[in-house]
């Protein structure tokens, strides 16, 4: 396999690749080794961590989320080939955001009543209510790691339409702090990339969210408050 490099992170480089003689691509993701660790030490904690991850997509598979179809690991390269998003019919959440931006400003509804924020905050809001449910944390809820397939009139309203992506810091737990933080993180992450349209569309997908909870997960929320008074003394601190 031939590969291009088209992203690169704390964990790994990502390659998109021509698959032999099929007019295909896969996606790469391989992990870097750490030379700073001893050898062995670098390649238990690297293969499982690899591992960690494919089982996490997979599990969040099994829960109807749309991730990446894995097709092939590679453990002694740390690396993970899975489906390649075709980017004539994906974009990121952040691309989309951008692109519609001005839209949603001009528009004659309040940004509370953009149906299209709606849908979207709807959509996303099943995913990671769906995600929380099934004891599965991200761990880096970013824009940038959901991706979207919009309809012909720029809707966002199928589950089918979003995909998860980079699965790096995932991890399985019960815990309402984790599933808290999950949320700072994206919450944090549109406040930060998409400030003018931030404040209606992180409420509307709170409402939403809060909506798909059963009586006993709606303490998340209660802990999301709390995790949000610790980032603000953070940042006061400094």
């Amino acid at each position: 396999m031939n590969g291009a490099l088209i992203a690169q992170g704390a964990e790994g480089r990502v390659y998109c690749c021509d698959v032999g003689e099929f007019d295909v691509k896969w996606i790469c993701k391989q992990r870097f080794h750490k030379k700073y660790r001893h050898p062995e030490l670098d390649e238990k904690l690297t293969v499982r961590r690899m591992t960690s991850e494919v089982r996490i997509m997979l599990r969040a598979r099994k829960l109807g989320i749309k991730t990446p179809i894995i097709y092939y690991v590679h453990k002694s390269s740390a690396s993970i080939y899975m489906e390649y998003l075709l980017p004539d019919k994906w974009i990121s959440l952040n691309a989309y955001l951008v692109q519609n931006e001005s839209s949603f400003l001009e528009s004659s509804e309040t940004l509370e009543e953009n149906p299209k924020l709606i849908s979207i905050a709807r959509s996303l809001s099943l995913l990671l209510a769906t995600l929380h449910s099934g004891d599965v944390i991200h761990g880096d809820l970013t824009t940038s790691n959901i991706m979207v397939s919009p309809s012909g009139d720029g809707f966002i309203t199928e589950q089918s339409q979003l995909c998860l992506i980079d699965f790096g810091l995932s991890s399985q737990s019960t815990s309402d702090e984790d599933k808290a933080v999950d949320l700072y993180v994206l919450e944090r992450a549109i406040e930060s990339t998409h400030a003018l349209i931030s404040e209606p569309l992180i409420a509307s997908i709170l409402k939403f969210y809060e909506g798909e909870l059963s009586s006993k997960q709606r303490s998340i929320l209660t802990r999301l408050n709390e995790v949000r008074l610790r980032g603000r003394k953070r940042e006061m601190i400094g």
